[in-house]
């Protein structure tokens, strides 16, 4: 089986969005990343470490089986982290344009962008 089109890339949040809302922009001082290995995902989602695995083709995304660490860190970090975290599970589908990455959801609209680690 051939890797997906993500397998081996690392990704950090620029913005997410929630409900209907216009995009967040995420601080620089707030770390939240996600790491492909394979069908597996792992980063750090603010506050905690995550992991869970990933279904991808050529367009649909799914993640699933996502578990975190459970510390408490101040309502900034926290915020984002749900955010974040509850953003995953409405993903859908997926587009990488150069060094950016978008989860959406089933409608097509952004979820969560990414711009690529080095």
């Amino acid at each position: 089986m051939a890797p997906h089109p993500l397998d081996a890339t690392s990704w950090r949040l620029i913005a997410y969005r929630v409900d209907d809302d216009a995009p967040h922009v995420v601080p620089d001082e707030i770390e939240v990343t996600l790491t492909f290995d394979g069908m597996r995902v792992a980063g750090k989602s603010g506050c905690n470490r995550y992991m869970g695995q990933v279904a991808l083709d050529a367009t649909t995304a799914t993640f699933s089986g996502m578990a975190s660490t459970r510390m408490m860190c101040p309502p900034p970090l926290m915020e984002i982290e749900d955010a974040y975290l509850h953003a995953l599970e409405m993903v859908r589908s997926w587009e990488r344009q150069g060094d950016r990455l978008e989860l959406r959801d089933d409608t097509g609209n952004p979820l969560l962008t990414f711009a690529a680690t080095a």
